[in-house]
């Protein structure tokens, strides 16, 4: 008997409209979940730190070559063009992950569809907002050309990102991290071609069009029949999916300003020089925090379904990635505070290395609070928090903006990172407060702090030692703060399990 019209049309709908209701997610209610994800972290995290090495080919070269003042013009442009990535995503981007994790079959088809719809729709409205803003507030016409270019650039990369969701939630950590790999690579190799035949700066802003086009065609085909190729523009629908997630939105939104917006404020109040030194400086934190998003990003499928299904399951995974968010954080933090000199010395000329490092070393404590909350903030988004969300991220960025106008003008670079670490701070603490005070059961152990920071202090006595040179003082301070953490019993099971499993595969001794 034939079916009903929209049977009958349904059957007939081309590949990229089929109702995808495969179960990856149900992966997520494996038992070798969270090892996998914990494997997965670390495969992401290795990535990016593949990644960011690759990027010390190309910084130094991009910074010497258009000069810290320069720099800090092209600095200003990635901000803008990073501010509209966070703006337009209005929190569609964390919240298709988290929804894809915890819907199945034909409504999660329907969601994915209309997210993909509103990102693009948002993302190109927001890259003729920042081109206009550049052209009003007198960039010159290379910039305003550059931001219409990184515009495009951000488009392809935002498209890819949303079909990359699916990859995340079925833990495909190893896919991921190849194909982010491979993008920063093609990145490199272009700046340092364009830096070879003496390129204008609007060239540079232009890199990510090729490679963001090269992503988003790998990543269709690397999620072909998992996530609806045809986007909705159903208006209805965007503005239901808008409303509901609107708190969130306000968050995302507020949660992206803090530093980009401090860097928009130099551009008016600042020199160009000091604009520069903090714009160096960041972009070194800023690499730096992507380790956190890389390994906690592969964690929030879990702490999704968990937050859905399992709470003491949540508990168990939100104390084992606070504990590697700290352990993450004090180390990253020491190794950037401690290799600030040769970061600086790295990235630019002598007689600007001395400031970029002073402004480096403020700017690497934010990377404490950056890990923890992190952590934090992804487990009140996974218990649809959203409201929690927009306050503690309204309160710290209205910190940040007036610390911003208090400090800069008297302390320039340094008064604008000391108002990012305060805010940052700030925000972390009112996003633990948060999350206790809506759910106590969740309260973590904290027994594992003494530890990291006995390991912490530890690294610090090592790194310390007169007459070491930079690389032999890091080397040391690293390897003194992992065996203090070892002896101490601070290393969580899973990643000695992971880190055994993956020796085991390699045939040496676990």
């Amino acid at each position: 008997m034939p079916g009903r019209p929209d049977e009958r049309a349904e059957g007939v709908r081309g590949a990229d409209d089929r109702e995808i209701a495969a179960a990856p997610p149900d992966d997520l209610d494996r038992p070798d979940a969270g090892p996998r994800a914990i494997r997965g972290s670390a495969t992401r995290a290795g990535g990016y730190v593949a990644g960011a090495l690759l990027g010390l080919v190309s910084a130094p070269l991009l910074v010497r070559y258009l000069g810290v003042a320069d720099f800090g013009r092209y600095f200003t442009v990635v901000s803008l063009i990073t501010l509209v990535a966070g703006v337009t995503d209005v929190g569609l981007g964390a919240v298709a992950l988290r929804e894809y994790s915890q819907r199945e079959g034909a409504a999660r088809d329907a969601f994915m569809r209309t997210v993909l719809g509103a990102r693009i729709a948002l993302t190109t409205a927001g890259v003729l907002a920042a081109t206009a803003f550049a052209a009003v507030a007198g960039y010159g016409a290379a910039l305003v050309l550059g931001t219409a270019l990184a515009g495009i650039g951000l488009l392809l990369a935002v498209i890819a990102h949303t079909f990359a969701v699916s990859l995340t939630a079925q833990l495909r950590a190893g896919r991921l991290a190849a194909l982010e790999l491979g993008g920063q690579a093609l990145a490199v190799a272009l700046i340092v071609a364009l830096v070879l035949v003496a390129a204008e700066v609007e060239a540079f802003l232009a890199v990510t069009v090729p490679t963001g086009l090269i992503t988003l065609v790998v990543m269709v085909w690397l999620t072909r029949g998992r996530v609806p190729l045809r986007p909705s523009l159903d208006l209805g629908e965007l503005r239901r999916l808008l409303r509901e997630t609107l708190p969130l939105a306000g968050a995302m939104i507020l949660g992206t300003l803090y530093a980009r917006i401090v860097i928009i404020i130099m551009s008016l109040i600042a020199t160009e020089l000091a604009t520069g030194y903090f714009g160096t400086a960041y972009r070194v934190v800023d690499v730096a925090a992507g380790i956190p998003f890389a390994l906690i990003g592969m964690t929030s499928p879990v702490l999704a379904r968990a937050a859905r299904d399992d709470h003491a399951r949540l508990r168990y995974v939100l104390q084992r990635v606070l504990e590697v968010a700290l352990i993450g954080g004090i180390w990253m933090t020491l190794v950037t505070a401690f290799g600030a000199d040769l970061i600086a010395r790295v990235l630019t000329d002598a007689d600007e290395a001395g400031p970029v490092a002073e402004v480096l070393r403020i700017q690497a404590l934010i990377l404490i609070p950056v890990f923890l909350n992190i952590a934090l903030q992804t487990t009140l988004l996974s218990l649809h928090c959203h409201r929690a969300l927009l306050v503690v991220n309204g309160i710290a960025l209205l910190l940040i903006v007036t610390l911003t106008f208090v400090l800069v003008p008297s302390f320039e670079a340094h008064g604008a990172a000391t108002a990012v670490l305060i805010g940052d701070t700030l925000l972390t603490l009112m996003s633990g407060v948060a999350l206790l005070a809506l759910y106590p059961h969740l309260r973590p152990q904290l027994r594992f702090v003494p530890r990291v920071i006995a390991a912490g202090l530890v690294a610090l006595a090592v790194a310390l030692i007169p007459g070491l040179p930079d690389v032999v003082a890091l080397l040391l301070a690293t390897l003194a703060y992992f065996a203090t953490l070892a002896a101490l019993g601070a290393i969580p099971s899973e990643l000695r399990d992971a880190f055994a499993q993956w020796r085991a595969a390699r045939g040496q001794p676990a």
